[in-house]
């Protein structure tokens, strides 16, 4: 008898980027599959409710045919724990995992944890509708790992969808959308590019692939319809193709969405945007722009085979600027040939622009990658290659391997010192635009500059929020 139900489960990531509730695209995706294929399903995101006994009540409660988990390496060996927790209290219960981390370590995921009765890679879309129809024959089921006996087997990789019009766009009808604070969009999947430290080849693959235009502004309608106007593009290379761009532009300005925000907060190619293109982008609703600039001179840029030169990189900040872009930067610190002079090169370039937000990030070897193989090849691990992923994150100041050009303590210090000095430069950045925003409204300058300085003292603004006074001046105050 095929899966019928299928409790699918978005484990928590402590001290990573999840600052707040990000909707999971991923896991919207495969929900949506499941829906389109009479499959009940359900989504308990841990990030929103961390409690394990509420997990286990609301498995006990939906008795589902398959748990499903989607995993990062980030904390890995903890949601090991996790998946042991759920297999010890729901032991006839087969659990399948997916995401990045299987699609990098395959097999040996299952070797690690017992626990684990299949494991999806790359895109799993076909996969887990597959495997619910072939619960008892996964041999049948291209891109899986199963148990067979005492063996691990693998049916070998999946070909990677290639037309993504294809797929229904999650209608997250299994999530509880007052937990988000905006909507996550995927137009493409993929990246061509190879630059050293990134997985992305063993994850999602390394040939680009996008959405109709229509397509993507066909799910912003829809949502639209529905009453949200705060919409984040979760793609590696949204600008990828500068047509493509502007028909999703034209559409929405011909559909008269208006209102909408639109933010790139996970970064796109300098290189892949010009003034015309940005300010077109403005005008129908993008928000914010970040871009993945990664070092501040050609030679770091070059080891980093990022295929990208900072004279590129520059123009493509400058317009972004100039057009009236908030802008966000971020960096990598630590990489092969960086000295500490390149390092003040990358914050030089930071501080040149009137950019909002800026993150230096400590850079990590993922297995796999031709930055992995070189560190191992030349033994500057100074933490555990194997497990260093479980714990290391690039948002904490915890370096994985050393060069000889920059120490674990150099790193430390570094990264301490660069967001130090960007974060005081971005800080005046927004402190003069909502002085202008003040100005703009009728404020005197010096009333404008006193009110906005007080407002920026954090401990000031926790008082004020709790008279009503603030609830009103916030929103032209502090509007991003």
């Amino acid at each position: 008898m095929p899966v019928k139900r299928v409790f699918l489960i978005k484990p928590a990531y402590k001290d990573s980027y999840y600052k707040y509730n990000d909707l999971p695209a991923g896991l919207g995706y495969i929900s949506q599959a499941l829906d389109n294929n009479n499959v009940d399903n359900i989504v308990f995101d841990m990030h929103a409710d961390k409690n394990t006994d509420n997990l286990l009540e609301t498995i006990g409660k939906f008795s589902p045919e398959l748990i499903g988990l989607s995993l990062m390496s980030y904390r890995f060996l903890r949601h090991y724990e996790l998946i042991t927790l759920i297999k010890s209290n729901c032991p006839n219960i087969p659990i399948v995992v997916g995401g990045p981390h299987v699609s990098t370590f395959r097999e040996d995921v299952l070797r690690k944890c017992e626990s684990i009765d299949y494991g999806i890679t790359l895109e799993g879309d076909e996969t887990i509708v597959e495997l619910c129809y072939n619960i008892k024959s996964p041999s049948l089921v291209k891109g899986l790992i199963y148990r067979e006996n005492s063996d691990i087997c693998y049916t070998g990789d999946r070909p990677l969808i290639t037309d993504l019009d294809k797929l229904d766009f999650p209608k997250y009808i299994r999530f509880d959308l007052k937990k988000y604070e905006f909507i996550t969009i995927v137009t493409s999947r993929g990246c061509p590019f190879r630059c050293i430290y990134c997985p992305v080849i063993y994850t999602i693959g390394n040939k680009w692939r996008c959405r109709a235009a229509i397509s993507v502004v066909n799910e912003i309608e829809y949502w639209s319809k529905r009453g949200f106007r705060r919409f984040e593009f979760g793609d590696d290379n949204f600008t990828l193709r500068r047509e493509r761009v502007l028909e999703i532009c034209n559409e929405i300005e011909n559909r008269n969405l208006s209102g909408i925000k639109i933010g790139l907060g996970n970064g796109i190619r300098a290189d892949r945007v010009d003034k015309p293109l940005l300010s077109r982008m403005k005008e129908v609703g993008f928000s914010y722009v970040a871009f993945g600039v990664e070092a501040g001179n050609n030679k770091v840029l070059k080891a980093l085979n990022k295929g990208e030169t900072i004279e590129k990189i520059e123009d493509g900040i400058k317009a972004a600027c100039d057009v009236g872009f908030p802008v966000h930067l971020f960096f990598l610190l630590g990489s092969p040939t960086e000295t500490e002079e390149d390092v003040k090169d990358s914050v030089r370039l930071a501080i040149k622009y009137p950019v909002e937000d800026v993150r230096f990030y400590n850079i990590l070897p993922f297995p796999n990658s031709v930055l992995y193989k070189k560190i191992l090849k030349e033994g500057g691990f100074i933490r555990d290659p194997e497990s260093h992923l479980n714990d290391s994150s690039h948002w904490v100041f915890s370096p994985v391997f050393e060069t000889p050009e920059l120490s674990k303590d150099d790193r430390i210090r570094l990264l301490k010192w660069a967001n130090k000095v960007t974060k005081r430069h971005t800080n005046r950045v927004i402190k003069n635009r909502k002085i202008e925003q003040l100005k703009n409204k009728g404020i005197p300058s010096l009333m404008a500059r006193f009110i906005v300085n007080v407002g920026m003292i954090e401990s000031i603004r926790k008082i004020l929020l709790k008279i009503r006074l603030w609830h009103n001046a916030k929103k032209i105050l502090f509007q991003q």
